[in-house]
């Protein structure tokens, strides 16, 4: 199994601030509430990383499940 080097973390930057910019330009074009579309990418946000921390803990714990007994 290859090995996750991390190369797409050099991406969350300009994406993120792409997504801000979609945000702001989108509130723009149809006079819609700034704010609640912040509320929503942020609500959106936490709700991805809630469920992306507990899978990846839970991948953890069974690589070091594998580690100790000795499976590779």
């Amino acid at each position: 199994m290859a090995r996750w080097r991390g190369g797409s973390t050099r991406w969350v930057v300009p994406v993120a601030l792409t997504a801000f910019l979609a945000i702001a330009w989108l509130a723009r074009s149809f006079e819609l509430d700034t704010g609640k579309l912040l509320d929503f990418l942020i609500t959106s946000a936490a709700f991805v990383i809630g469920l992306a921390v507990p899978a990846a803990l839970a991948a953890g714990v069974l690589r070091l499940l594998r580690r100790v007994r000795g499976d590779r």
